[in-house]
């Protein structure tokens, strides 16, 4: 089971996203937040726990907090 939302407010974006492997019963959930810094630069911040963050490592628990900068043209 899948499940993914994101919401925008003021410049500020948030996403969500859950999932559930009801076979494994595996789990994982992330979150991220960009925001503005500039016009056309904005922060990244993204949260995420659980299995399968990558597909080399699908069957490894993880808990990894990334930071970003992206660039809007």
């Amino acid at each position: 089971m899948k499940q993914e939302q994101s919401r925008s407010r003021r410049g500020h974006q948030f996403s969500f996203l859950t999932r559930y492997n009801f076979q494994t019963q595996k789990s994982a959930l992330q979150l991220g937040w960009a925001f503005p810094i500039r016009s056309q630069l904005k922060g990244y911040v993204h949260l995420f726990s659980g299995y399968g963050n990558t597909l080399i490592d699908y069957n490894a628990y993880q808990r990894v907090l990334g930071l970003a900068v992206q660039i809007g043209f």
